[in-house]
């Protein structure tokens, strides 16, 4: 899985949210991270 990717430079990568995972929208990055506050 893509892990910080700039949306600028980003333009193949399915956004879309997995289980268990959360997208970093508020940071302007795109790709998935451990959800792990919960």
């Amino acid at each position: 899985m893509p892990v910080k990717v700039p949306a600028s430079l980003d333009t193949t990568t399915d956004h879309r949210p997995l289980p268990g995972h959360m997208v970093h929208s508020d940071v302007k990055w795109v790709g998935w991270i451990p959800d792990g506050s919960g």
